[in-house]
């Protein structure tokens, strides 16, 4: 049914994320930036002795 379409379209929760292009392209944007900065910290901690 065309209105069903147009519901669909016009609410954003109608689709997951991941059918979303570019939701699912931030997503991955910011698990990198994510994982920089957890590169970055980590040298950090070990010398300041943090076990994990």
């Amino acid at each position: 049914l065309p209105t069903t379409g147009k519901n669909s379209t016009l609410n954003p929760n109608a689709t997951s994320s991941l059918d979303d292009p570019s939701r699912a392209w931030e997503e991955s944007v910011k698990n990198e930036l994510q994982t920089e900065v957890v590169n970055e910290e980590l040298p950090i901690a070990l010398r300041k002795g943090v076990r994990s």
